[in-house]
């Protein structure tokens, strides 16, 4: 940092002067631009100082890189590690952690907190993050306010407002922004031409626009017909299906014109663990090789020095020799299903520039720092378990901010390959999108709602919920709202006044020829929220929404659920209609209650970006043989016969086509004015009235009495697991009393583990013991989540209970090998994971059972299975 060579960039030295000004900073810069620069010019004052600072990232991996870094540049006695399960030097004067473990110790007021100067909050984007997000904020809101926070981001493009909100909740926070990146990217398309059988790569952008060479090629594709069947498909709808003269190259081929084009080393994103393996084989099977003799040693050496914790048995268990073999070739698989001693390796030789190509998942693209001139991009859209969804631009621009290495490259460059699915339009937005804003995902959880009430009054709390990113966005909307409001309100009365009619009524003309919204049709009554949260895809439904007010026929619309999400505004369900066109669908633009008509069991394969698939849900739709019944009204035949009164004269109006637009749009005015009301009403409660509901629920389950901890109130204080009251409630009514230390860990597990494949058989239970205490978890849950579901709050996570007997066997001491024959479908990595997960969450009911015999079965059920490859090279 002192070098005299070092010259800072001019953001570095704007968030350096302001530091030493005692402001805050939020620093929201490009991947690789020199963030960690700020960070250690904090760490060194505040050591200087002798005070403590904490760094914070997101994941374990990031924390323990941050580690050995600050080891090396201040000193092994100065630097410490707190992770989920790991624990080094934890009074050191710089500790190194992960943001959930701050979070906890502030809860629990602890007395590390004392002499702390800064906090650096890594990775600070992840406060949108839906299920981690809340962490983030809950830590800046509830960090002691003389503590100086240095805040580090991806670049996005509503920095000043996010430093706006911090200085609100914190006191002067300034916002340092950068937007050029430190190496500058070029972005290519890369297709397969049948017409020549070349795989070619044509610049996406000409001078920061669309290129007109590659758009006049893709535009043209269907006018070659191969007569080949590799790519055939069926475009958009309205168009007709034809033969692409383009297709997607493939990998092997990806990789030697990146070669050939010296290109390398590259880091090649596929959203599929199994894939990327094959593709890394697949390079190999093909004989190419990217490491010389004395790179490929070298690869082995750095391989044999991190494994020397493994056993024989865990090495062949992990195929360590054939992992050997395909990393010497240059060419590495890197994804959350392998073990972290293999990560690591990967991560090692890439850096050292001894790997060539590593085909990864998009969890290497969070805060590991390692950088390739080349990063590849298989596809623009990805699986979520349910469904085919585009790429987020924030994803994209996360991905591509590997490319570039600082120092070494000149250029950098982003690869996107040619899909049926993703027109090279799009391609483009994705490379000229440079917005990216920040949103909340924070909510009020139950274990942050019984922590809040034990440490502030009720006034207090409120008050802090206010402080929240999520209530400063929602408020901050709120007049840009209102403004929307009124400006509509006076269209509506100008279209009003355009369609008034000289003939006659013209609102009551289109009352009598079912034109017009209904009086009193509007959102659906609130019990019709619980059957809405209960839908789930291959359901068949009816719904009423704001488009569909004009209808002339039936004003409901049959819909197919796709999917279905969590959103800040409830659930979202992802639906189609009769015709194939898809939209998302919240509870709230529903003007009608929505109705159950049947439910047809869609193929496990199923994607909404399949044209097949959708038409096969368009037939389903079809041929779904249901009409809607219009509720009796004693008042319908009075109001016919005053409308026809009325409107007589009015079908005999020369401009009656022209009305009769200006009466529909006011009619979509006056249902847009609903609508934003509807938002604003939910805006300005959102926060706060989620916490109500969730007190109310923690009220009535006995955790809450007024405004006091009860005994069960302080068990789930202590829970930090996204099913925190199922674990709370277990603990509470004792259904692990008595466990011995094998039964406690598989009855764990189920909370724990979630099965990747929902046609996985079912697995044994260890023991019969621990079969009745599942069955006792699983139908308190099914009682918790009838009380949430009827509280309006989200469901937790049923258990699952297919890891108990591989948890009963790992915690009695079996081999590796033995344990793994028993779950062969579930990666290594998987099961190093859910072992610590189990883990710590054994030793969270050691510090928090209420009966003595439990918390030591956990405390013995915890050390008994962190051995081994569990343990990895963390505590090294």
């Amino acid at each position: 940092m002192n070098s005299p060579a070092f010259q800072p960039d001019l953001f570095q030295q704007k968030a350096i002067q302001a530091l030493n000004e005692g402001a805050s900073v939020l620093v929201a810069a490009p991947t690789g631009s020199g963030k960690t620069f700020i960070a250690e010019h904090a760490i060194t004052e505040a050591l200087a100082k002798g005070k403590k600072s904490f760094y914070t990232a997101p994941i374990k991996a990031l924390s323990n890189q941050k580690f050995h870094d600050f080891q090396d540049l201040y000193g092994v006695e100065n630097v410490g590690l707190l992770t989920g399960d790991t624990s080094i030097n934890s009074d050191a004067k710089i500790l190194v952690m992960t943001t959930e473990v701050l979070r906890n110790m502030i809860y629990a007021s602890s007395r590390s907190l004392e002499n702390l100067s800064v906090v650096i909050l890594d990775e600070v984007h992840f406060l949108q993050d839906q299920y981690r997000g809340p962490v983030w904020e809950e830590v800046i809101i509830h960090l002691p306010l003389e503590v100086t926070l240095v805040c580090l981001s991806a670049t996005v493009s509503n920095a000043v407002e996010v430093s706006e909100w911090l200085t609100t909740v914190r006191g002067d926070t300034r916002a340092i922004i950068e937007t050029k990146r430190p190496v500058s990217l070029e972005h290519h398309h890369m297709a397969f031409d049948k017409a020549t059988g070349d795989t070619v790569m044509y610049p996406t952008l000409v001078e920061n626009k669309m290129n007109p060479r590659a758009k006049k090629a893709f535009a043209e594709q269907g006018k070659q017909n191969t007569g080949s069947s590799r790519s055939s498909h069926q475009h958009k709808k309205g168009r007709q299906a034809f033969e692409s003269r383009f297709g997607p190259p493939n990998r092997n081929e990806v990789v030697e014109v990146l070669s050939d084009a010296n290109m390398l080393p590259a880091i090649f994103f596929i959203f599929s663990r199994n894939q990327c393996d094959d593709a890394a084989r697949g390079v190999r099977r093909s004989r190419l090789s990217f490491a010389t003799k004395n790179e490929a040693e070298h690869i082995r050496k750095i391989a044999q020095n991190r494994a020397q914790t493994l056993s024989s048995d865990e090495k062949n268990a992990l195929d360590f020799e054939g992992f050997l073999s395909l990393i010497s070739t240059g060419v590495a698989a890197h994804h959350a299903g392998m073990v972290p001693i293999f990560k690591e390796i990967v991560e090692e030789a890439f850096t050292l520039g001894l790997l060539k190509v590593v085909f990864a998942t998009e969890t290497l693209a969070v805060g590991l720092n390692m950088p390739a001139r080349t990063v590849v991009i298989d596809k623009l859209t990805r699986f979520t378990g349910e469904n085919h969804v585009p790429l987020k631009p924030s994803d994209f621009t996360q991905l591509t901010g590997r490319a570039g290495r600082r120092g070494i490259d000149d250029v950098g460059h982003a690869v996107t390959l040619w899909s049926p699915f993703v027109g090279f339009d799009e391609v483009c937005r994705f490379a000229l999108n440079k917005s990216f804003n920040l949103t909340s995902a924070f909510r009020p959880t139950y274990n942050m709602t019984v922590n809040l009430v034990n440490s502030h009054s009720e006034g207090e709390v409120r008050h802090l919920l206010n402080l929240s990113f999520a209530q400063y966005q929602a408020n901050s909307g709120v007049v840009t709202m209102q403004a929307s409001i009124e400006k509509k309100r006076e269209q509506l009365l100008a279209e009003e006044e355009k369609a008034q009619s000289q003939y006659g009524d013209i609102w009551a003309y289109r009352r009598l020829h079912g034109l017009q919204r209904q009086k009193g049709e509007s959102q659906p009554a609130t019990h019709s929220l619980q059957e809405w949260n209960t839908f789930r895809p291959g359901d068949i439904i009816a719904l009423k929404t704001d488009e569909l007010i004009n209808a002339r026929s039936s004003p409901y619309q049959k819909y197919m659920v796709l999917a279905t999400s969590n959103r800040r505004r409830g659930i979202k369900i992802t639906a189609a209609d009769g015709s194939q066109s898809v939209r998302g669908i919240l509870y709230e633009d529903l003007i009608g209650e929505p109705i159950f008509i049947q439910h047809v069991e869609l193929d496990a394969d199923f994607s909404q970006w399949n044209p097949g698939a959708l038409r096969e849900v368009s037939r389903l739709i079809n041929e779904c043989n249901w009409v809607f019944s219009q509720k009796g009204n004693t008042d319908n035949h009075q109001n016919s016969d005053d409308d026809a009164l009325t409107s007589n004269d009015v079908a005999h109006d020369p401009l009656i086509s022209i009305l009769l637009k200006h009466a529909d749009a006011a009619d979509r005015i006056r249902s847009d004015i609903e609508r934003l009301e509807r938002h604003l009403k939910n805006e300005t409660q959102s926060v706060g009235a989620t916490f109500d509901r969730v007190l109310d629920l923690l009220r009535k389950m006995g955790y809450i009495d007024s405004w006091k901890l009860t005994t069960k109130g302080s068990v789930l204080a202590g829970v930090f697991h996204e099913s925190d009251i199922l674990i709370a409630e277990a603990i509470s009514q004792g259904l692990f009393d008595g466990m011995k230390p094998t039964d406690l860990a598989a009855a764990v597990s189920c909370v724990v583990y979630e099965r990747r494949n929902s046609d996985q058989d079912d697995l044994p239970y260890p023991s019969n013991r621990c079969r009745e205490v599942v069955e006792r978890v699983e139908d308190l849950s099914m009682e918790i989540q009838d009380l949430q579901t009827a509280s309006g709050l989200p469901v937790h996570r049923f258990p699952d209970p297919n890891f108990a007997q591989c948890a009963a066997l790992w915690a009695s001491g079996k081999s590796l090998t033995s344990v793994l024959d028993t779950v062969p479908e579930m990666s290594p990595g998987d099961f190093v994971r859910t072992i610590r997960q189990i883990v710590d969450l054994l030793r969270q009911i050691e510090r928090i059972g209420l009966d003595q015999t439990l918390r030591e079965s956990a405390r013995i059920a915890g050390e008994a299975m962190f051995r081994g490859i569990v343990v990895g090279n963390e505590a090294l």
